[in-house]
């Protein structure tokens, strides 16, 4: 038996959470003023010179944010 006591709470439970900010493809790279040590470079968007935020790799291998490749594209 289905019960109906608290209809808002099942939605809740089914809801997707949403991204960190780390994840989101809407913006730019992460600053560096955030690591408290040096950073290799291969963490460095090669278009925005901060830490990539969900990187990509083009066939050359270099790495971008997804939304600086898709400025640049």
């Amino acid at each position: 038996m289905i019960t109906t006591a608290d209809p808002v709470g099942k939605w809740k439970a089914m809801a997707r959470p949403s991204l960190p900010s780390s994840l989101d493809s809407t913006l730019p790279g992460i600053s560096r003023e955030v690591l408290s040590v040096s950073m290799e470079p291969k963490y460095q968007c090669q278009q925005c010179k901060e830490i990539l935020r969900k990187p990509f790799q083009a066939q050359c291998g270099h790495r971008f944010c997804v939304f600086c490749f898709k400025q640049l594209t």
